[in-house]
């Protein structure tokens, strides 16, 4: 038996190809993307597993922070007054009672002060990663800027440049010093 070369295949194969392809690629982009209005009406209709994914992807960390505080002395110097003690065995007259008067004294108090500051923190990590991602995208356009802002900078001063070269040299020309 042989094999006929009779075989010629007609173009419509490629029309059915192509529309295959255009109908896979029409697919794709209507199912396979999700917009942020379809995953917010998702996570609405589908709170628990909202909450689950935000709860494993983000846990709420506690944390407790110690501060020793300053301690502080106060000092208090009290002074008491002599008492007058009566002394009745006096030798040379022993009826009379002779009075003396006891020198005044001191009481020093000595009172320690300190207060320690005991925190607990509640961090909302989600809300750390948002500001961080926040923060960042800010910070590249910021240095964007500073980098549009200096290459304006140095082509302005170039122009300039080329500017007061040209004046020099068309004064220089009229005053014929060149």
């Amino acid at each position: 038996m042989e094999a006929s070369n009779n075989y010629r295949p007609d173009g419509d194969w490629m029309i059915y190809v192509f529309a295959a392809l255009i109908i896979i690629v029409f697919s794709f982009f209507t199912f396979g993307c999700t917009t942020q209005r379809k995953a917010v009406s998702y996570m609405n209709n589908h709170a628990f597993q909202g909450a689950q994914y935000c709860a494993s992807a983000f846990p709420v960390r506690d944390s407790v922070i110690y501060k020793e505080g300053q301690t502080k002395v106060v000092s208090h110097i009290d002074t008491i007054q002599g008492k007058v003690i009566g002394c009745p065995n006096y030798f040379d007259q022993p009826t009379k009672t002779i009075y003396v008067k006891c020198p005044p004294s001191t009481r020093r108090t000595d009172t320690i002060y300190r207060t320690d500051t005991i925190m607990s923190i509640r961090e909302n990590t989600a809300q750390i990663s948002a500001l961080t991602i926040e923060r960042d995208k800010y910070s590249t356009e910021l240095k964007q800027a500073e980098n549009g802002r200096s290459k304006w900078r140095e082509w302005f001063l170039i122009s300039w440049g080329v500017v007061a070269f040209v004046f020099a040299g068309i004064t220089l020309l009229k005053l014929k010093i060149i």
